[in-house]
């Protein structure tokens, strides 16, 4: 992060402590690198100190959720994301609130995402292409049989745990499906 970056974030009292803890349960995670930015918010390797359990914690600050009137929208992602458990879907495992921001703490993908791997090797054989497309399918119906539309997929939504398996996360934008009769003209 550049330092016109780093200055803004203070100014809007976005800072983000080294160890951060759950007021709800006691826990203690260390923050570790950071593994993206959105739109809404920074993604971290957060550490649960007591486990030494790795995770990717999305970090919403409190005072731009508000700012922004995303208040709603950060409810659904967690309602949405929090009913899900798929081989295919980035595993939510909780999330807290402090004073200064929220934390969607979700399961740590090592491999970061299928845009970061097509960046490195600028090219995807046909088989590695039917091999994460195959994932990527069964995630997406699993969402939809849950009345959920993604909204936002994309490579870089798509992350790729240590063994190699597909799964699709940032939830954001999903919305639930109005469900809805359709009748044959």
């Amino acid at each position: 992060m550049g330092l016109a970056a780093a200055a803004r974030r203070r100014a809007e009292g976005d800072t983000l402590k080294y160890f951060v803890e759950d007021p709800g349960t006691g826990r203690l995670y260390k923050r570790g690198q950071l593994l993206g930015q959105g739109a809404f918010g920074q993604c971290y390797k957060f550490t649960d100190t007591s486990t030494n359990r790795v995770y990717a914690v999305k970090v919403l600050s409190q005072q731009r959720v508000a700012r922004l009137g995303n208040g709603g929208k950060v409810q659904r992602e967690i309602e949405l994301h929090s009913r899900l458990h798929h081989r295919n879907i980035v595993g939510f495992r909780r999330h807290f609130a402090d004073q200064e921001n929220i934390y969607l703490v979700l399961e740590y993908c090592s491999r970061k995402s299928l845009a970061h791997i097509l960046k490195v090797q600028r090219t995807l054989t046909e088989p590695e292409v039917r091999f994460y497309l195959k994932q990527i399918t069964s995630g997406l119906q699993y969402l939809h049989l849950q009345g959920i539309i993604h909204r936002d997929l994309k490579l870089s939504n798509v992350f790729i745990t240590e063994r190699m398996q597909a799964k699709i996360g940032d939830l954001g934008l999903a919305t639930r499906e109005e469900r809805a009769c359709w009748k044959r003209g």
